[in-house]
Parts: C-alpha cells; sequence; structure tokens
C-alpha cells in the first residue's frame, strides 16, 4: 500500500484518497494532493476540503480516529496541510508504520495524553521529508477532523456511545493541556468560536448534518450529559433558577476528580507544613506557596470541592463566611 502511494507521488499523479485495511485489521487513511517541489524528496502534500468527501462517502458513519498524527508542513487557502491518518489496534505498529512508511521528522501530537512527543522518543530515525508543525500544539485534538462519526450524532447507540468515549477523552485532554475547567455550552457553539468544537480550516462543526455550518448545542449536551453520569463532569447550576435550560449552559469538566485533587492538596499541606493552619481558598491557590503546583490558579469551585472532600475526610474544616468564595477560610488538621 505505502509503496503504492509513494510511486503515485513520485510520478506526480494527483491522489484524492487513499484507503486499506491491512494486517490486524490496522486502517490506513491517507488525504493527499500532490504539490511538486523543486526537491522531491521535500515535496509537500495538501488536501483540500473537497478530497474529504471523497474520502468520508458516507456522512452518517464515516470513521472514528483513535490515533494518529497530523502532518502539516503546508498552511495555503483552503488547505489542511500534509496531512495523514493512522488507526490501529497496537500503538507500536502505528508509530513503526509512521516511521518507516511516511519519513517524518519533528513531533507528533498523541491525543490521549494532549502532548507533543519527539518521534525520537520511540527510539526511531526520521528523514526531513516532511515536517510536523507547532500548530499541532493548538489544533493537535482536531485530529478529529477526519471523522465525521466524531463530529456529527450517531443514530446507532452502539456507534453513538463510541463516539460520546472518543469526545470524552478529547475534551480531557484538551482541557488538561490548556489547563481549563468550565465548558460554556453556549458559547463553544457560536460558530469560530471554538478551537475545540469547530474546525474553521475545513469549516466542519459538532453538529447534526454535514456541513451545516451550525454546531449542535443539543448533541454536545448529549456528550456533557454522560460524562456527568461517569463523575467527569457536572453542571454548574443557578442557585437563582431552577429551570432545566439555566442548569445545562455550563459544566465543570473533571480532567481530574475533586477526590483526586484532595490527594494532591493534603500531599502539599503536609509537605508545606500547613497542618493546624488556616488559610482562605486565595491562598491556597494564588499563593506564593502554591506556585508551581498543579492546582496553581485553578478553578474556585473545583478547588472548593476538593476542600469538601478533605473535610468529609476529617482532614479540614470549612469556614464559610460571608465574603465572597475567594476569602472562605480552611483549616487544615495534623497528622
Amino acid at each position: 500500500m505505502f509503496a503504492v502511494l509513494r510511486q503515485q507521488i513520485a510520478s506526480n499523479k494527483q491522489v484524492r484518497s487513499f484507503s486499506s485495511t491491512g494486517r490486524n485489521n490496522l486502517r490506513f487513511i491517507f488525504l493527499v494532493h500532490d504539490q511538486p517541489d523543486e526537491d522531491a524528496l521535500s515535496r509537500r502534500l495538501a488536501v483540500r476540503q473537497k478530497h474529504l468527501e471523497v474520502a468520508l462517502p458516507d456522512k452518517r458513519s464515516g470513521y472514528i480516529v483513535t490515533g494518529g498524527a497530523i502532518l502539516d508542513s503546508h498552511d495555503s487557502k483552503n488547505m489542511i496541510g500534509s496531512s495523514m491518518v493512522i488507526e490501529g489496534n497496537s500503538e507500536k505498529e502505528i508509530w513503526e508504520r509512521l516511521q518507516n512508511d511516511i519519513y517524518c521528522t519533528g513531533n507528533v501530537w498523541d491525543m490521549r495524553t494532549a502532548q507533543l512527543i519527539p518521534i525520537q522518543q520511540f527510539g526511531y530515525t526520521t528523514s526531513n521529508a516532511c515536517q510536523v508543525t507547532a500548530q499541532c500544539k493548538v489544533n493537535g485534538p482536531l485530529l478529529i477532523e477526519f471523522a465525521n462519526a466524531v463530529t456529527s450524532r450517531q443514530p446507532t447507540e452502539s456507534t453513538w456511545q463510541n463516539q460520546v468515549k472518543e469526545w470524552e477523552r478529547i475534551i480531557l485532554a484538551y482541557y488538561r493541556s490548556q489547563r481549563l475547567y468550565r465548558l460554556n455550552l453556549v458559547e463553544a457553539t457560536v460558530p469560530g468560536a471554538s478551537p475545540l468544537f469547530d474546525n474553521t480550516k475545513i469549516k466542519r462543526v459538532l453538529n447534526v448534518t454535514f456541513y451545516s455550518g451550525r454546531l449542535s448545542l443539543e448533541t454536545l449536551e448529549e456528550i456533557v450529559n454522560e460524562m456527568v453520569r461517569k463523575g467527569l463532569a457536572e453542571w454548574v447550576t443557578d442557585s437563582i433558577s431552577s429551570s432545566k435550560s439555566a442548569a445545562r449552559t455550563q459544566a465543570l469538566i473533571y480532567w481530574r476528580k475533586p477526590e483526586e485533587w484532595s490527594s494532591l492538596l493534603w500531599t502539599w499541606i503536609n509537605e508545606q507544613g500547613f497542618n493546624n493552619s488556616i488559610m482562605t481558598v486565595y491562598e491556597i491557590a494564588n499563593g506564593e506557596a502554591a506556585e508551581g503546583t498543579d492546582f496553581y490558579e485553578m478553578d474556585t469551585t473545583v478547588l472548593i470541592k476538593a476542600l469538601e472532600v478533605l473535610s468529609a475526610s476529617g482532614n479540614a474544616q470549612i469556614f464559610t463566611g460571608t465574603g465572597d468564595v475567594d476569602s472562605i477560610g480552611v483549616k487544615f488538621f495534623g497528622i
């Protein structure tokens, strides 16, 4: 398969789409458009929006990307770049294919950890035929731009559950990498407002109809509902209004659950010697001692939920007072 692809590229033939299922049911999807270069070894490929329609003829199913890399050496108007998706059951096999057959250099975005990983870390050597750009650091989770099954609400329940799992992983990875804690569904579903749910390069958004240009608030709400059910998120309710619409516009995203945050806090308290001390919520999250910690400048509501876990276990006492939430006091007991 790879030999055929390279031969077509070398002969300057345009490759509208190329896909195959190899051994062990590994699936490889190539979306390329040959752009000849003076140096054949550094020839750049680009895929236009219309070529996606060739690769995704069934717009209600499409593909779900479970692992892959975006190779972006081209940023011309209406182009995605030198792009490739590799999907499979073995991470080792994926990386070996990536190195041996496509000859990439630089960094690769790992969607599961939301990190840029030097491909040399895997013990491989690479040539300079194409470059993975720093743009992946921002748009890494948008590897799903090739996967319509991830962007359109699937009618089949089993497929929908797989879709939800993919979005859960992508949302958690993105929020962890950006250190975000709140998802405003209304703001996120405004076209062009969210790099996570709206891909302006190919005019694809999380919606019910393919290329409708309308992002579905209902679909995103369903996804968040599933995350809430699994303890990965929590709806932020308005104490003034009890209506369903008011209660479903904003959610806390738990890329670490309150129990996990409380464990980190308790370890920090003991290491810093803050036992039997009283601190404000602001001091805990924004004080000098907190600099460099994972909870530095964290969302106040999430912090309070973690402190409530410590309080329930008898390791802390919370003094609410009458001021703002940042002035809430917390006493940590000794060990």
